[in-house]
């Protein structure tokens, strides 16, 4: 097995820590959801999320950025994809039902 570097395991545990926030903050709502949540269900202390970011406030807003810039890139693509505007709009159409089915908690 690959040994991690400092930089590897900095990004995985980023990556670990959003996408606990992104159940904790689904399951309780920004205002109930804590940073502790977070570091629990990520199963990390409260410094590793400190380590990563600000707080909640920096933890929810990166989480966000992340979450549009994805769609961003999966809209590109699909009217990129579509030959005229019908066909990208139902292919927009056709993604957002897909991202709810896959994500509902979102």
């Amino acid at each position: 097995m690959k040994r991690l570097s400092n930089q590897e395991r900095r990004a995985q545990t980023r990556a670990r820590l959003l996408a606990a926030a992104a159940k904790v903050f689904a399951r309780r709502g920004y205002h109930a959801a804590s940073v502790d949540d977070v570091a629990a269900e990520a199963g990390y202390s409260t410094g590793a999320v400190y380590h990563q970011f600000k707080g909640k406030e920096d933890l929810f807003l990166t989480l966000l950025e992340e979450h549009i810039a994805e769609r961003v890139r999966d809209y590109t693509g699909t009217f990129a994809q579509g030959e005229s505007t019908d066909a990208q709009v139902r292919g927009g159409a056709d993604n957002w039902m897909a991202f709810l089915r896959e994500q509902p908690d979102f």
